[in-house]
C-alpha cells in the first residue's frame, strides 16, 4: 500500500497503458486521470464563508455542506492568479482543491488578508489524493461499484468525496480520498473498467474540450471572460470580492477584445508550436498560442486571438515557419462535424 502521496504517484504511473487506449476510453468509455500532484487546503472558523466570499469569484457564502463550486483567484485588476474548487464540508469548514497552484503559494497569498477574521488554514495535501474519472461511461462505472454519482455538489461514499467535474468533452467526476485508501480505490476503478490516462492523453482530452488551464493558457494578464470561464467560475449576485469591479464592468459592457479559440494545423507533422508563438493574418499579429497537442494525423492548438479573427474556418499562420492553421470554435468540433 502506498504510504505517501509520492509513493502513490510512482505506483500509479506504473499502471499506465498507451495514449491511444486512454484517448479511446476518454471519448467512448472511462479514463482515469491522476491528479495526485494537486494540493488541498482546509479553511475553518466562524468567518470562513464570509472571508472566502470576498476572496474568490463564485458565491461561497451560499454554499451548504455537500455543495461545491469552481473559482478563480484574482488580483485587484481582475487578472487570474489561479484556479480552484471549493468543497463545503461543514457549516464553518471549506476544503479547496487547487489547480497547479502550490498550497504554500495559496496559503501565503491569503494569509495576508486574514487580520481579525476567525479563519484557520491547514495544508492537507500529503493526506488527501485527487483523482478524476472522465468519459461518457463515468457515471455508469460509479454506479457499477455501488457509488453515488452526484448531479450537483458532492457526495460522500465512505471517506471518498465525489463531485461532478468536466475535464474532457464528455465530462465526469473528481474524487477526493485519503492517501491510505488511494491504491485500493484506484485498483477498484481499474477493475471496473477505467483506463488510466497519462499526462499526454489528459492534455489532448482537455484541449479538444477547449478547457483553459492555469497557468499555461492564461499567462499573467488573463481575464475570465477571455478564457471562456465565466459561467462556471463567476457569480454576479454575491457582492464584493477582489477583482469584482473589473469582472462586472466587462460583463456589462461585453467588450472583450481577445479570447481563447482553437486552431487546427493543416500539416500535423513537425514540432508542436511553442507556447507564445505568434499567430498571423497576413503580416498582422492577431494572437499567440498557449497549449498544443498532437495525435496521429492531427495537431490542435489553443490560442488567444483578437476579435477580428473570431471566424471559424478562417486560415491563419502560426509561428516562425508560418504554418497554416484553421480557426475552430471551442470545444473543437467532433470528428466528422464541420
Amino acid at each position: 500500500m502506498a504510504a505517501t502521496r509520492g509513493d502513490f504517484s510512482v505506483w500509479l504511473e506504473a499502471q499506465q497503458g498507451s495514449t491511444e487506449t486512454a484517448l479511446h476510453a476518454g471519448r467512448r468509455g472511462v479514463a482515469l486521470f491522476n491528479r495526485s500532484a494537486s494540493d488541498t487546503v482546509s479553511l475553518s472558523g466562524k468567518d470562513t464563508l464570509r472571508f472566502c466570499n470576498g476572496m474568490f469569484s463564485n458565491n461561497i457564502r451560499a454554499l451548504k455542506p455537500g455543495q461545491s463550486n469552481q473559482n478563480v483567484m484574482l488580483d485587484a485588476k481582475g487578472r487570474i492568479l489561479g484556479q480552484l474548487e471549493v468543497w463545503c464540508v461543514g457549516d464553518q469548514t471549506l476544503w479547496v482543491t487547487l489547480e497547479n497552484v502550490p498550497s504554500t503559494t495559496f496559503m501565503e497569498h491569503y494569509d495576508r488578508f486574514i487580520i481579525a477574521d476567525d479563519v484557520e488554514m491547514e495544508d492537507l495535501s500529503e493526506r488527501w489524493i485527487q483523482l478524476s474519472l472522465q468519459g461518457p461511461a463515468a457515471r455508469f462505472l460509479l454506479e457499477k461499484l455501488g457509488w453515488s454519482a452526484p448531479e450537483a455538489g458532492f457526495v460522500e461514499v465512505g471517506a471518498i468525496r465525489i463531485a461532478q467535474r468536466r475535464r474532457s468533452r464528455a465530462g465526469g467526476y473528481d474524487l477526493l480520498l485519503p492517501v491510505e485508501e488511494a491504491e485500493a480505490v484506484t485498483t477498484a476503478l481499474i477493475s471496473a473498467g477505467a483506463i488510466l490516462a497519462g499526462a499526454d492523453a489528459q492534455e489532448i482530452l482537455r484541449v479538444e474540450a477547449g478547457i483553459a488551464r492555469w497557468p499555461l493558457d492564461m499567462g499573467e494578464r488573463a481575464l475570465v471572460h477571455e478564457m471562456r470561464m465565466v459561467p462556471d467560475y463567476c457569480s454576479f449576485e454575491k457582492g464584493c470580492y477582489i477583482g469584482q469591479e473589473v469582472i462586472n464592468r466587462i460583463d456589462v459592457m461585453g467588450q472583450v477584445q481577445k479570447k481563447l479559440w482553437g486552431l487546427e494545423l493543416e500539416d500535423p507533422t513537425g514540432e508542436l508550436p511553442a507556447v507564445g508563438s505568434e499567430v498571423l493574418l497576413g503580416e498582422d499579429v492577431v494572437g499567440s498560442t498557449t497549449s498544443a497537442v498532437a495525435e496521429p494525423g492531427r495537431v490542435r492548438v489553443l490560442a488567444v486571438l483578437r476579435k477580428a479573427v473570431w471566424k471559424p474556418g478562417l486560415e491563419l499562420r502560426v509561428g516562425p515557419a508560418a504554418r497554416v492553421a484553421t480557426v475552430r470554435d471551442l470545444p473543437f468540433p467532433e470528428d466528422g462535424a464541420a
